[in-house]
């Protein structure tokens, strides 16, 4: 199991996507399926849990839309931020 917190696990899925964006729902799933991520209480973290954290970090995260986060910017060890463009669409 991936040793890190929800933010992280999340930032490691969008990363992956083309558009670096995800649903909170998918988001989900695929935290639990890869077993990124795990609450205190061993439950699996739930989409309302994902929203809250892209409010929590707003340098790292946006919505896109109705339950949609993007990736905003990649933070590196120090604390520096780059901002994510989508890749072009094949």
């Amino acid at each position: 199991m991936f040793d890190g917190t929800l933010h992280k696990a999340m930032r490691i899925i969008l990363l992956e996507r083309e558009s670096y964006t995800a649903t909170t729902q998918e988001l989900s799933v695929e935290i639990e399926q890869r077993g990124l991520y795990m609450r205190k209480d061993g439950n699996a973290a739930r989409a309302r849990q994902i929203n809250a954290r892209v409010r929590k970090y707003p340098t790292l995260f946006e919505f896109a839309g109705l339950g949609l986060v993007r990736l905003r910017s990649i933070s590196t060890d120090n604390d520096d931020s780059v901002v994510c463009k989508p890749k072009k669409e094949r």
